[in-house]
């Protein structure tokens, strides 16, 4: 005989001895890819049991129990194989857990059925989107790590029977199956599966409303049952049907066990649910004679054993029979109940309830979910808003108030509840402005039809406009048509903002429509991959950081309201992109008025530099209408200064205080009234005395603009405000010759409530701010004078305000709608504005929408040193428009050369062109990178940019209020603790920490 011939029969002896080995093995009496976990198991232990035990005990093992209430039958002798409730909380599933179960060696299971496959009816537990909602998430990869999840929580609770995954079918129009549709299906629930046996779970597979079959057509059901081939070989437990399904009411004894055997090879455990109307004794009977090992049912114990026992003494159903199916569930208790160590049991519950993962789960799933059915305009998301209007019609019994709420993180729009049982929708639609936009937000489960197709009709009729759905997705077919159309599946908070955030490009479209809705949106249909255009608001797992550490900043800001650091704050910080942290915190004022709320507006003092004054004047050098390298008299038309009238002077310079020689000068008045005695809005400093002279060579218009951006100009560091401050019987000019009650003619320049500076004032303080003396020193001195004169630079060129040019430049284009100069002016409410200090030297009144710095308020509340009033949340949308290089929302406000430019250390200074950088002394975090820029205010403000790691922090407070010598916010460093905390964070992210 050849030797290949040898080699042939020596390999086939080889894997025949293999096969007969396995397949003779005690316990694998099945092929391996069929084998069930608990079939692996010896069967000894399991068939004694059976054959011991009482018939009626054994008929109670045969039944899954589930109570209408959150408590157990009492124990007794009759226990059923599994027992499923509901409780209300850990303890009193702990409690249900360590009751006695009979007579039988197992314990009995128990048994979880929850839509979401997470017992989210525990307190302890959030809810969970709904199960069609999960079926809408199209990320394979979410869904597996969901499995894992709900795998784990259920072990660690102690369920070990779950009637999860629920597996929809979906077929053609011609009757065959979707296998897009399926295979999605198939892989989310396989990963269900392989999760939960993983955890000794018995999955119990169900759902199968659409894929009952024609009983008469015996091929063509192996054909379709033979889908869950896949699932025999991953070993799937069990299977639940309805009691009523053709399986389990054919005349054929053993119908259903047969099909499921002979194509899916399944072997588990085939369940009958009869939890759905009273079922008769005569259709359990029925259910146990066609295959069904068990059935879920609401009957008490006793009242099922004596339906069985007496249908086997009337030969309706054989003991033996019985027996043998009490074997096999007597086996799958034994597998997924087998001893654990339940101290590891106890640490673990008690870890996964003192972390986030249930709300970052429930957040990532609610996201992935919603779905962009339509989008035939290419409206979402919105890109450019600028000064659209904008209306979100909430029709809904609910107010919806997490996605108005939402909505104002991007948009200032008009929010309008509609009742439609009380208001003509007809009317009221064709009112709206056409040329708006209207976001229509619909909770579709609280509408009669009759409305939705009214509303339908009347939408189709208008233009710009997007329909939400919230609720049943079926409904979908009243606006099938609607060129914007979003499904969302549950009206939950986290749904809620993201249907918003959706709608504005917070994230990108990911969910698919997990039905057929009509023939014009079938399963499957969905916008996916849509552009990321803003901002996204999440919570810190996201981005797998801890909520828990960055409670390190609510400690921070605890313990600064407890010492009287300020009334109260804003703190917004975003990573990559992702808003992870926006809080507020405190009242307005000591005397707790208000709270502070995400849109009270704060004096952000000298953050005004760069959030207003270096914003515009990179936006215009972008443009090439700003040379940063010209001298400032380039762009001034009369730089005439009358030098004859100037003589040399011995000064004391204050930053904005031009101190003379005098008596009669309450100094300690004066100090403790300024706003800007400061080196980077912190430190009081004096500066040497300095004789000084203005020259033809040497004066303001002979300074370059770049020297005034990194502030070494060489100008004298104060602006010549003091008469204006000082006025009283001691001095040349009374306050009545500079200040008038009312506005009139002559007196426009609104300096706080009843008071206004006097016009030809006006001019004249510009008049003694170009003779202001200039030395030839190129040190770094920081002052408001350098800003100031850049403002003028820019108004100069624009032959605009500063406020007016970045409302249609900068802020407009952005839609930030929290953020203005002189805020009493523009439409916002004093009570909506965190007050500053209460000025009893000069102004005599609370400072509450008036800047509190005096340089600012005598040049009209817009200067380019201080001025500007914002919220966090729009002071951070400036500054991730910078992060992102130059553009936001679709619009690109500068380059990204010009934002680099700005951004980085400039030569021999260490600071940016406008913009603060890190040092060692500076209000920043320790763990900052070298690259971060930013700048602080005096009123207890900071904003800081971390390009390297891609980090935005904003805080805000009115630290001034209600005097200024509160310095508390700076000897506690709390500023510079908050934005280190946020590092420290982040830290233990990347040392695997962060749970």
């Amino acid at each position: 005989m050849k030797r290949k011939s040898w080699i042939f029969i020596a390999a086939f002896v080889c894997i025949a001895a293999v096969l007969a080995t396995v397949f003779l093995l005690p316990g694998h009496k099945y092929p391996p890819q069929y084998r069930l976990p608990f079939l692996q198991l010896d069967h000894a232990n399991a068939d004694s049991v059976s054959q011991a035990l009482p018939i009626e005990e054994i008929a109670a093992h045969l039944m899954i129990f589930v109570s209408a209430d959150s408590s157990l039958p009492s124990s007794g002798s009759l226990v059923p194989g599994a027992s499923g409730f509901m409780p209300a909380s850990i303890s009193m599933l702990d409690e249900a857990i360590e009751k006695p179960r009979g007579h039988s060696p197992f314990t009995m299971p128990l048994f979880l059925s929850a839509s979401s496959g997470i017992p989210d009816f525990l307190s302890e537990i959030p809810k969970f989107p709904s199960e069609m909602a999960m079926k809408a998430v199209a990320n394979d990869t979410l869904i597996s790590e969901y499995a894992d999840f709900v795998a784990e929580y259920a072990d660690v609770l102690g369920f070990h029977f779950n009637q999860f995954p629920q597996v929809s079918f979906l077929k053609t129009d011609k009757g065959e199956i979707d296998t897009t549709f399926m295979n999605r299906e198939k892989r989310h629930s396989l990963a269900f599966l392989r999760a939960f046996n993983k955890r000794k779970i018995i999955s119990v597979v169900s759902g199968f409303t659409l894929f009952t079959g024609n009983p008469s057509d015996t091929t063509k059901l192996k054909t379709e049952w033979g889908f869950f081939r896949e699932f025999a070989d991953s070993g799937m437990p069990a299977i639940a049907l309805p009691v009523s399904h053709p399986f389990f009411t054919s005349e054929t004894e053993n119908f259903g066990r047969e099909i499921l055997l002979d194509s899916a090879k399944f072997r588990g455990l085939l369940i009958a649910d009869a939890t759905e109307g009273q079922p008769s004794a005569d259709q359990l009977i029925a259910a146990f004679n066609n295959g069904a090992d068990m059935i879920i049912t609401g009957l008490l114990p006793a009242d099922f054993a004596l339906i069985i026992t007496q249908a086997i003494e009337d030969d309706k159903l054989d003991e033996d029979d019985i027996r043998q199916k009490a074997a096999r569930v007597f086996l799958a208790q034994e597998w997924c109940v087998l001893p654990d160590d339940t101290s590891m049991k106890s640490i673990e519950k008690e870890e996964i309830f003192n972390d986030a993962r249930p709300t970052s789960m429930i957040l990532r799933l609610s996201e992935a979910s919603i779905t962009l059915v339509n989008n035939k305009n290419g409206l979402m998301p919105i890109g450019r808003i600028g000064s659209s209007e904008m209306n979100l019609v909430v029709i809904s019994g609910e107010t919806l108030l997490p996605m108005k709420k939402a909505f104002e993180n991007y948009a200032s729009c008009r929010i309008v509840d509609l009742d439609v049982t009380k208001t003509n929708i007809s009317y009221f639609l064709k009112n709206l402005p056409a040329s708006w936009l209207n976001v229509i937000a619909v909770n579709s489960n609280t509408i009669p039809n009759d409305l939705l197709k009214l509303l339908d009709k009347e939408l189709l009729l208008m233009n710009n406009t997007v329909v939400v759905n919230f609720g049943d997705p079926t409904r979908l077919k009243y606006f099938e048509n609607q060129n914007e159309l979003i499904q969302v599946f549950d009206d939950s908070p986290f749904s809620q903002s993201f249907a918003a955030q959706l709608i504005f490009g917070g994230f990108s479209a990911k969910g698919l429509l997990p039905l057929k809705v009509s023939d014009s949106l079938q399963a499957g249909a969905g916008i996916i991959n849509t552009p990321v255009y803003r901002l996204k608001y999440t919570i810190p797992e996201e981005l797998g950081i801890s909520s828990a550490d960055m409670g390190a900043l609510d400690s921070i800001v605890a313990e600064a309201l407890a010492a009287y650091a300020f009334p109260g704050c804003q703190v917004w910080v975003a990573k990559e992109g992702k808003v992870i942290y926006n809080k507020c915190f405190g009242h307005l004022d000591y005397e707790r008025s208000k709270k502070v709320a995400e849109n009270t507006l704060y004096d952000i003092a000298s953050v005004t530099k760069v959030a207003a004054t270096t914003v515009a004047a990179m936006k215009m050098a972008d443009q090439g209408r700003l040379d940063i390298n010209a001298d400032v008299g380039k762009y001034f038309k009369n730089t005439e200064i009358n030098y004859k009238s100037i003589l040399p002077d011995t000064v004391v310079n204050i930053d904005t205080i031009n101190v003379l020689t005098a008596k009669n000068l309450n100094w300690k008045k004066i100090l403790k009234q300024q706003d800007t005695i400061h080196l980077n809005d912190s430190i009081v400093v004096a500066w040497d005395t300095l004789i000084l002279r203005v020259t033809p060579s040497m004066n303001i218009f002979k300074t370059p603009i770049r020297a005034l951006l990194i502030h070494q100009s060489g100008i004298q560091p104060s602006m010549p405000i003091l008469r204006y401050i000082q006025c009283n019987k001691d001095t040349l000019y009374t306050c009545d010759d500079y200040y008038c009650r009312a506005e009139d003619d002559s007196c426009k320049v609104e300096i706080a409530d009843n008071m206004y500076l006097r016009a030809n004032w006006f001019d004249t303080l510009w008049n003694d701010t170009k003779e202001l003396r200039t030395y030839n020193r190129s040190i770094y001195q920081y002052t408001d004078v350098n800003m100031i004169l850049v403002q003028q630079v820019l108004d100069t060129i624009n032959q605009k305000s500063l406020d007016d040019f970045l409302k249609s430049a900068v802020y407009g284009p952005l839609n930030l709608h929290n953020i203005s100069f002189k805020p009493l002016d523009h439409g916002f409410k004093r009570t909506d504005i965190a007050p500053t200090e209460y000025d009893r030297y000069w102004r005599r009144q609370l400072l509450q929408g008036h800047v509190h710095d005096p340089s600012a308020a005598l040049l009209g509340g817009i200067s380019g040193n201080a001025g500007l009033f914002c919220n966090a949340n729009n002071l951070g949308i400036l500054l991730q428009m910078l992060l992102n290089g130059g553009s936001y929302g679709g619009v690109r406000i500068m380059s990204a050369n010009t934002v680099k430019r700005f951004t980085s250390h400039q030569p021999d200074n260490h600071r940016g062109l406008g913009w603060d950088m890190k040092t060692e002394k500076g209000i920043i975090a320790y763990s900052a990178s070298e690259q971060t820029y930013g700048h602080t205010g005096f009123t207890g403000t900071c904003v800081w940019v971390d390009p390297q790691n891609q980090l935005v922090f904003v805080f805000l407070s009115n630290r001034v209020h209600p005097k200024v010598s509160n310095w508390k916010i700076l000897s506690l460093r709390v500023r510079q603790n908050l934005h280190q905390a946020v590092y420290d964070a982040i830290a233990k992210r990347r040392n695997g920490r962060a749970t």
